[in-house]
């Protein structure tokens, strides 16, 4: 979670944003996209180079701690991704992945096994996600973005960390786990 946006500028710090976001993250079109935590609406944040603010879309429901990604591809804005995670402070259990398209919001995967832990796309557009599955053990997805199928691609060994998931150049994944082992490349 943060507070603050800066960006560092020839090793100093430039004051960017008064945000408090649970994830953030940097689209191609070069905006920093943050998804406000909880609050009711879940506000999505567009920040400009420039420092402004504006809200692309909104989740009607609160949620913890959830992780965002930005599609690579711009239509002319890119497509965001929610992993929602519902908990004790929201008084819900389901999970679930939103696609918020043109200030949209869609449910695409309604039912999660498990919390979600981490989101990315690859260089092609394809996206991964870390999350529990109903035994509680641990896995990397891959989500079909148009009709929310996951897809098992490797149990990982250990609880992973939250926004702890890259999906690097040459198809490597590499997740980050809050387990006494180290980071793993897939």
């Amino acid at each position: 979670r943060s507070r603050h946006v800066y960006e560092v500028v020839g090793g100093s710090l430039s004051d960017e944003e008064a945000v408090m976001v649970y994830s953030l993250q940097a689209g191609i079109d070069g905006y920093l996209y943050g998804y406000f935590p909880p609050a009711n609406p879940g506000v999505i944040y567009k920040i400009t180079p420039g420092g402004s603010r504006t809200s692309v879309g909104n989740l009607d429901q609160t949620s913890c701690e959830s992780p965002l990604a930005v599609a690579p591809t711009p239509n002319p804005d890119p497509d965001l991704w929610v992993g929602w995670n519902g908990c004790g402070v929201t008084g819900e259990t389901e999970h679930k992945l939103f696609r918020i398209p043109q200030n949209e919001v869609a449910v695409l995967v309604k039912s999660v096994p498990g919390y979600i832990y981490g989101l990315d796309f690859d260089s092609s557009g394809n996206l991964y996600m870390t999350a529990l599955d109903e035994s509680y053990h641990y896995w990397l997805y891959q989500v079909n973005t148009s009709t929310g199928a996951l897809t098992e691609l490797v149990q990982i060994p250990g609880p992973t960390s939250f926004h702890g998931l890259v999906a690097g150049q040459g198809g490597n994944k590499y997740i980050g786990t809050s387990w006494n082992d180290a980071t793993h490349n897939f």
